[in-house]
C-alpha cells in the first residue's frame, strides 16, 4: 500500500474516514464538524488550493491527509496540513508516518517552502514541526490554543517570516476550526 493522491470521487470515503476517526477520539460533535470540513475540502480537490493524499487497502481508505494553500503577501509558498486521520482499526501500524513522510517528499518536489499545522505538538514534533509564534507565521484566524500552532521548513533551512496574516482556503474561514 503506497500513498496516492485522492480526488473528488473519493469524497464519501474521506467523509466517512474522518467522521469515524474523530467521533471515536473526540466525540460525535467533533466528528460531525470535521466531516463537514472534509466534505467542503473534498469539493476543492483537483485545484491547486487543496491536495489530499491517502492510503487505500483495496476499496477501503485507511488513512488520509489534507493540505490547503495559504495565500500570503510574501514571496512564500505555504501549505497547511489539516486534517489527518487514520482508520481506528489501523492506528499504531505506521500508516500516519508513512503518509506524512510521503506527503512531505511530494511537497518538497512542488517547491513548497513550509507547512504549518494546528494540532497535537507531541505528534507533529516527531516529523520536525516546531512551535511557531504568530510574529513569524500568523495563523489565518485567532487561535484558541496557540501552543498547537506549528511549522516545518521544507525547501529552505529556516522558516519564512511573514509580513502579514495569510489567507486560508474558504472551508477554513470559520472560527470553529481555530
Amino acid at each position: 500500500m503506497s500513498p496516492e493522491y485522492l480526488g473528488v470521487s473519493d469524497d464519501i470515503k474521506l467523509i466517512s474516514l474522518f467522521y469515524n476517526a474523530f467521533s471515536l477520539s473526540e466525540g460525535q460533535k467533533e466528528g460531525a464538524l470535521i466531516a463537514t470540513l472534509v466534505g467542503e475540502l473534498s469539493g476543492l480537490l483537483g485545484s491547486q488550493e487543496v491536495l489530499c493524499l491517502g492510503i487505500k487497502a483495496g476499496a477501503d481508505l485507511d488513512a488520509a491527509v489534507f493540505f490547503s494553500k495559504l495565500t500570503t503577501e510574501d514571496d512564500v509558498t505555504l501549505y497547511m496540513l489539516s486534517p489527518l486521520a487514520v482508520k481506528t482499526s489501523r492506528q499504531g501500524q505506521g500508516l500516519g508516518t508513512q503518509l506524512l513522510n510521503y506527503s512531505f517528499d511530494q511537497l518538497k518536489r512542488m517547491n513548497i517552502d513550509a507547512v504549518v499545522t494546528y494540532g497535537d505538538p507531541k505528534y507533529y514534533e516527531r516529523f520536525g514541526f516546531k512551535a511557531v509564534s504568530e510574529q513569524v507565521i500568523a495563523a489565518p484566524k485567532p487561535l484558541s490554543m496557540p501552543q498547537g500552532w506549528m511549522a516545518k521548513a521544507l525547501n529552505k533551512a529556516e522558516l519564512p517570516i511573514l509580513s502579514s496574516r495569510p489567507r486560508c482556503a474558504a472551508p477554513f474561514d470559520d472560527q470553529r476550526y481555530w
